[in-house]
């Protein structure tokens, strides 16, 4: 395969948050989407996958998924500055930015940041043979100057047909590991069998209307009374509205999305 491709997370409404304390990014869908494909390459019979991000959040996101699989310290995951020094095989770049977040972020931004081209300099190179990039396409080319570097490599991948969909990669996907779910009533029991056997953290992405007959919030409050800790991002009528209801809960970045629910 060509030694660059990039995979489109735009076709996953996958959406981008802030954490409210480090203001730090991560993109639940993204991480899910770097997941699945480390593991389609580890299948492919390579020895070793970095999934690197320049967000120390989406880092972490990624680093907790990857302790529940079994392999053996095969799939590595880090921010770019730490990934400093070490190589793959196979490198996966996840840039995690996106909608709703109004603007790209500082590490990514050239036009704001000085140090940006030399953070995407750093990412590529640590690629032995192959470097994927996730990225939402149409949110950089909206947001950033076309001779910024994201931007660039964008439109080189573009120009060569090596810009992917990557729903294929998704659909149908259910393992003990990963679950995708493309209709909200198909995971409901599954949701709610998750929310009562939490026993550290359930952090949700839920951008439906409260008064939905999908939303658990009776599960959420069970789950918080235990002692459980709650996060909710996504629609901030949502947010807003259980704030008062379910015992310490941590909200993300308020601003309204458009994605399916995802329960990490």
């Amino acid at each position: 395969g060509a030694a660059l491709v990039v995979y489109n997370t735009g076709t996953l409404f996958a959406c981008c948050y802030r954490d409210e304390v480090t203001f730090s990014r991560f993109n639940p869908r993204s991480a899910a989407l770097a997941i699945v494909l480390a593991q389609e390459t580890l299948r492919q019979g390579i020895e070793r996958v970095g999934i690197i991000t320049p967000y120390a959040t989406q880092a972490r996101l990624l680093q907790r998924m990857i302790r529940q699989l079994e392999v053996k310290g095969k799939i590595q995951a880090s921010t770019v500055h730490r990934f400093q020094g070490s190589e793959a095989p196979v490198i996966i770049l996840d840039l995690a930015d996106g909608r709703p977040l109004p603007n790209v972020g500082l590490p990514l931004d050239d036009t704001s940041n000085p140090n940006a081209r030399r953070l995407m300099t750093v990412a590529l190179s640590r690629a032995q043979a192959r470097c994927f990039i996730l990225a939402n396409v149409l949110y950089f080319r909206d947001r950033l100057a076309s001779n910024t570097t994201v931007r660039k490599l964008i439109n080189f991948a573009s120009s060569r047909d090596l810009v992917r969909d990557p729903t294929r990669l998704v659909v149908g996907i259910s393992s003990a590991e990963v679950k995708w779910y493309r209709e909200t009533d198909d995971p409901l029991s599954q949701l709610r069998a998750d929310l009562r056997s939490a026993s550290k953290e359930v952090s949700i992405v839920w951008p439906t209307a409260l008064d939905s007959r999908h939303f658990p919030i009776s599960d959420l409050s069970f789950a918080a009374q235990r002692g459980v800790a709650v996060a909710i991002g996504g629609d901030e009528d949502v947010a807003h509205s259980l704030i008062g209801r379910i015992h310490n809960l941590r909200v993300w970045h308020r601003e309204r999305a458009a994605e399916p629910v995802c329960i990490i």
